[in-house]
């Protein structure tokens, strides 16, 4: 069985692409994990790779806190698309991290993304999964 989304109206397309490509950007290279909780479902998963799934807002924000600092960091939507008040977006990303002090590593690669739009417009993140394409290397 095959399901085929809808095309979203362009404002639902450029409010989700802002939230992916503007937002997240400064946020991660910032450490502003508040300001990434305004941009999430209360009962937000993140799916990590090789790791356990993170289940709920608070939880996220409690594992973003142990997050290594970014050093560099690039996030793009390639294909969005959805209905009604739920969209499916995937894309691209690039990061240097500082896996630990002084020792930096870079990976590109992808990840896909839930958003649902809250009554009052907003489109929030409900799922975020993400992997790079080859093991970090070093910077």
């Amino acid at each position: 069985m095959t399901t085929t989304l809808t095309r979203l109206a362009t404002e639902d397309v450029a409010a989700i692409r802002h939230v992916s490509d503007n937002a997240w950007t400064p946020i991660m290279l910032t450490a502003n994990w508040d300001g990434m909780m305004v941009l999430l479902t209360d009962d937000v998963v993140f799916q990590p790779p090789e790791q356990p799934i993170v289940e709920g807002k608070k939880a996220v924000r409690a594992w973003m806190d142990s997050f290594p600092p970014v050093r560099a960091f690039t996030c793009k939507a390639e294909h969005i698309e959805g209905l009604g008040d739920f969209a499916v977006a995937r894309g691209v990303f690039e990061w240097t991290i500082e896996a630990t002090p002084g020792k930096r590593v870079s990976a590109k690669g992808k990840w896909i993304s839930t958003f649902r739009r809250q009554s009052d417009g907003r489109w929030l993140v409900g799922t975020d999964t993400w992997n790079t394409d080859h093991p970090m290397s070093a910077a």
